[in-house]
Order: C-alpha cells, then structure tokens, then sequence
C-alpha cells in the first residue's frame, strides 16, 4: 500500500499577537560546561569526537542551562568573532535512496573552513521503516534498507534526532493528547534507539511534525527527556525584541516582512519562563520546561530593498512556493538568507530539509515542484557550497551547536 509523499508538507503557520512579561532570565548566567572530553576542536582524524565514524553525536549533559531569549551573541560576544552556524536538520528520511545520497554524496568527505568535518542531523520518522508504522517500498526498498540507511549516517557522523512514530498522519498537533503524544515520540525514540544500537542519551533533539504542536506534546518531549526541540516558527509577524538589543525607539517593534526583521533573529534559548507573546514565536501557549533549549525555525527570506518575502524555513514549502513563482529561485534564497544572519547577528541558520525531497524515485516531488531530483540536487549543493567557502562558517549538529553556546568561544 502507498503511503502519500508530502506527509512532510508543512503548513504556513500563525501566532497569535499579545503581551506579555518579560524574561527575567539572563544571558549571561553560566552555563553549563561542555562534556569533559569534548573541547570544540577537531581530533587528530578531523573529526569532533572519538565516536566510530566521527560522529558529532555522543551524549550531551543532562538540561541545566539557563538562557533567556535573545537576538545577541552568547556572553556579549561581537558577532562579528562568532562562527555563523548552519543547521542542516533533514525530515522524515523514508527513503533509503535519498538519505544515503545526502551522506555519501553531498556531505561525503566535505570540511568547514577550519577543517572539522561538516554535519547534519536527521530527525527520523520511526515508523518508516517499519510495517506497523508509515513503511512504503519506494524504489523496490525494504524495511532493511531504510534501516541501514538510518546505521550510515550514524557511522558517518551525523546525528539522529526524533520525528515522531509516523509523523502524526491524523494531522491534528495541536490538539492531540498527552498519552497520544507520548506514544508518539516513545514509539520513535525506542525503535531509533534499538535499531541503531544505541544509548538513550544519544537522542537529544525532536521535532514536531508540520511544526504543530500544543503543550501536552512538549510534556512528552520533556519527559523524554530531550535536550532540545526546533519546531517554534519566526518571521511572520510584527515582534518586539528585548529592551535595550535593537537601536529602536521606546515601545516600537519591527514587522515581519521587512528586511530588519531577518537582520535580528533569535539566537537559540530555554524555556525557563515563558514567552511573551510579543517575542512573535508561534508557541502555542507552551508552557515553561527548564533547561530545555529551543532552537526557531526562521522563515528564508527574498529581500526587496526594505522588504523581505518570507517562506516557511524548509524546503518543501520553498520547493511549492518556487514552482508557482519564478522570482523565486532556490539557491538564490538560502543564499540570501545566510547573507542575513552572517552579516547581521550571526543567529544559527536552522535549515529545514528532507532527504526524500531529493530521491530518485521520489515521483510526487518531481510533479509537485515541476522540476527533477537532479535539479533539486545541485540546487541544495549550490547553497552547501556557498556556506562551505565562508572562512567563519560551520555546518554543524544541533548537538555541536549546543556545545558551544554552553561554553562559547570566538573565532
């Protein structure tokens, strides 16, 4: 039986404009350090651990950061001395074909500036590769297969992150229960887990399908006990930023689609208070989880002068709003949108992607966007390459990215 491709397809969401109090948590507390054997530079071999493979992976401490939200560098750092790091965080990765092109092929053997390997992380559907999950045999696959695909990108470095047991097909995130949750994200944790043969604190990060969620869904996540969560959107609405960190008059935020917005995006931060509706993070109501880091999801941008065009910050929604608009050119806009946070605050770039997407034998892809996997393919390689010839970029985990905000160092 045939499972439809676009159970990725991600909605175009919007939040809610309110007030509300501001944090009082502070920047600057200390963090917590990093693991002891983990100093931010590569090993001998190149790689960022001693993990088989080299994998970025490797448990993280447990949650006990402190960091309110925050358009400005960790501990008052010049953004101009921080790397600019690129989260390339890939979906679903049903497709055996697909994962192992984006480890084999475009991230095979490629190395930032200053020589660490370049990561990725796969938040994996657990049910992909299972029958009594969302398995499809696309390309004459098994189960077997997708799994291996899974054990590869492991090997090779990358981490894995959850993505729910089949990707909440009943598409209703924000009103599914605790207990629907829970089986949610256990189910996937537990089949990752086995199927990779690995400890439970290797599986640091989650994210909520089609970015909807309610606060039974982070209850779960939490009491998983997940290090980190990026599925909060930004860059839609108008917003105001914290006291004092944008050259604006008393009282006067900044509209969503302008130019200036992408120019100030939020750096990732905990959920120790809440959030004040005014932040215009697409939260749901979510309440406080401490030490739980968030890591938003920024709209890509097409700017216009003083304006920008905002799009959904992954692919999929890039591919679709491409294949309706030819002003719109794939590179063209990642490339845009890293220019905005390189050359403004340097926020991390969370770059929402699907190995699926770039699949030969993803068929509904090539109708839907009106173009081939190849095509698809040297376009994502086009805008790899861009941030790879930058000397102060990184393309790193989450994980990797956690390290560093805890004990942040300068370029």
């Amino acid at each position: 039986m045939r499972v439809a491709l676009f159970l990725f397809g991600l909605l175009v969401l919007r939040a809610e404009s309110g007030c509300g109090e501001s944090s009082t948590a502070t920047r600057d507390a200390s963090p917590t350090s990093p693991d002891a054997s983990y100093d931010g530079t590569p090993n001998a071999d190149g790689n960022s651990d001693d993990h088989d493979g080299g994998t970025a992976a490797g448990c993280i401490e447990a949650r006990t950061d402190r960091v309110a939200p925050s358009t400005l560098p960790p501990h008052g750092l010049d953004p101009r001395n921080v790397p600019q790091f690129v989260l390339f965080g890939f979906d679903d990765d049903a497709y055996a074909e697909g994962m192992d092109w984006v480890v084999n092929e475009l991230f095979a053997g490629r190395r930032n500036a200053d020589g660490s390997p370049a990561r990725a992380t796969f938040f994996i559907i657990g049910g992909a590769a299972s029958s009594d999950g969302i398995f499809t045999d696309f390309g004459g696959q098994t189960e077997q297969d997708v799994v291996d695909s899974w054990k590869n990108a492991f090997d090779h470095g990358h981490e894995i992150g959850n993505h729910t047991w089949d990707h909440v097909a009943s598409m209703d995130g924000r009103s599914r229960s605790l207990a629907s949750w829970q089986d949610e994200v256990n189910r996937s944790h537990n089949k990752l887990k086995e199927s990779l043969g690995i400890p439970d604190c290797e599986l640091a990060g989650f994210r909520f399908p089609r970015l909807e969620f309610n606060e039974n869904g982070y209850q779960a996540v939490d009491q998983a006990g997940y290090v980190y969560e990026t599925s909060m959107e930004f860059g839609y609405d108008y917003w105001m930023p914290p006291p004092g960190e944008v050259d604006l008059p008393p009282g006067v935020g900044i509209g969503g689609g302008t130019a200036a917005s992408s120019e100030h995006f939020w750096w990732p931060f905990t959920l120790d208070e809440a959030l004040p509706g005014s932040y215009g993070l697409y939260k749901y109501d979510v309440g406080v989880h401490p030490g739980l880091w968030v890591f938003p999801d920024h709209v890509f941008v097409k700017i216009d002068g003083e304006m920008a065009s905002n799009v959904t910050g992954f692919d999929y929604n890039l591919w679709l709003r491409a294949a309706n608009d030819a002003s719109l050119d794939f590179c063209s806009v990642l490339k845009q949108t890293f220019d905005q946070h390189y050359n403004n605050n340097r926020s991390p770039m969370n770059v929402g992607v699907h190995s699926d997407i770039y699949s030969k034998f993803n068929d509904d892809a090539s109708s839907s966007f009106h173009n081939t996997y190849m095509e698809r393919r040297e376009a994502l390689r086009c805008f790899f390459d861009y941030v790879l010839s930058r000397p102060d970029a990184r393309v790193v985990t989450f994980k990797d990215a956690i390290r560093w905000l805890r004990d942040p160092k300068p370029l």
